[in-house]
């Protein structure tokens, strides 16, 4: 009774091979999803400073320590590909759950759309969506 009154469905979608050339893998659907409709629910991590993606030159000390040159990023952490984010902010938005980092998160192209939930209260902190930054860096 509980889960048919407030349950989502997670296997919407499946991982599958591209159709689209040097695409990779992509989501699939295993059935019709309406417009507008679940594709599939995920929590979201928070991470406030996107500086913290950041990957840098590292050398070796005298004693054999490891030394970061923070003058030299080198490359970003492969988790960046898979946020949302704006580039006016340090926040950084994950969707935390299987299979959704396959659905196409192309900025222009995309036949999908993340939003808010309205029906899952228990997990979701309206007031957050009004909080700043620092604020959200707390809450860890």
């Amino acid at each position: 009774e509980y889960l048919e009154e407030h349950g989502k469905c997670v296997d919407n979608i499946v991982p599958q091979q591209s159709t689209i050339p040097h695409a990779g893998r992509g989501a699939f659907a295993t059935r019709v999803i309406p417009k507008g409709g679940l594709v599939a629910p995920a929590p979201l991590v928070h991470i406030a400073d996107k500086s913290k993606t950041k990957m840098y030159a590292e050398t070796k000390g005298p004693t054999g320590n490891i030394i970061r040159d923070e003058e030299k990023v080198v490359h970003k952490q492969i988790i960046l590909n898979y946020c949302f984010g704006h580039p006016n902010s340090t926040l950084l938005l994950f969707p935390y759950s299987s299979n959704v980092v396959y659905i196409n998160h192309h900025s222009t192209e995309y036949n999908a759309k993340v939003r808010w939930t309205n029906d899952f209260n228990s997990f979701h902190h309206k007031d957050w969506l009004e909080k700043s930054v620092d604020f959200l860096e707390d809450q860890w």
